[in-house]
């Protein structure tokens, strides 16, 4: 079962320490992209009922999600640990795991690129919040369902094939990705924004 967003003491966004292979860091990072879906969430339920809300939130959410869950994270996961499944585990690039995974990263872009026209328009446009609504629901829906099919099926069925040395590799260069997003301010930024988030979701 997918990791509850709840689980986490709180929203800080740890670099890859030594102690978790690179599949259990993927883990965590999607308890905090889960941590963030529950507070776009609440606030679109909001926006159902009618209550006025800024698009200021809805505008941080998009920047949360495209640097953090699609950039960094989908950026280890294609970049990283999908080109290890082709090129070393004979998974194939256009089919099965890797195509669905990847096709649904795209899809969600989509949705993001929904949401955040839509929240630029919302303070002039209140009928912007429609379509706010309807992409972050999508959003939200292909995000839940693709993190529960990897944490529950690719990644154990990955794992497997991994020796010591595959995994020790993996974290490596995951870890090399990761000191790339420090030294830039990235990690820093997207932390900042998952912590606005939760706090006044």
């Amino acid at each position: 079962m997918t990791a509850s967003a709840d689980s986490l003491p709180s929203a800080r966004l740890d670099p890859l320490s030594p102690e978790k292979t690179a599949v259990q860091f993927l883990r965590y990072e999607h308890s905090l992209i889960l941590k963030a879906l529950t507070a776009l969430e609440g606030r679109l339920a909001r926006l159902e009922t009618g209550a006025t809300a800024g698009g200021v939130f809805f505008e941080n959410a998009v920047e949360f999600l495209r640097a953090f869950a699609d950039r960094c994270h989908h950026g280890k996961e294609e970049d990283i640990l999908f080109t290890m499944m082709v090129e070393e585990l004979d998974y194939p690039r256009d089919g099965g795991p890797v195509a669905v995974l990847t096709t649904e990263h795209r899809k969600g872009r989509e949705f993001l690129r929904g949401i955040g026209e839509a929240a630029a328009a919302l303070d002039a446009d209140p009928a912007a919040a429609k379509t706010i609504v309807e992409n972050g629901r999508g959003y939200i829906r292909l995000l839940r369902a693709h993190i529960d099919r990897e944490d529950t099926t690719v990644f154990p069925m990955v794992e497997q094939f991994l020796d010591d040395a595959d995994q020790a590799r993996l974290a490596e260069k995951f870890a090399q990705f990761e000191r790339q997003e420090i030294e830039s301010g990235r990690r820093a930024a997207s932390s900042r924004l998952l912590d606005d988030l939760t706090r006044n979701p």
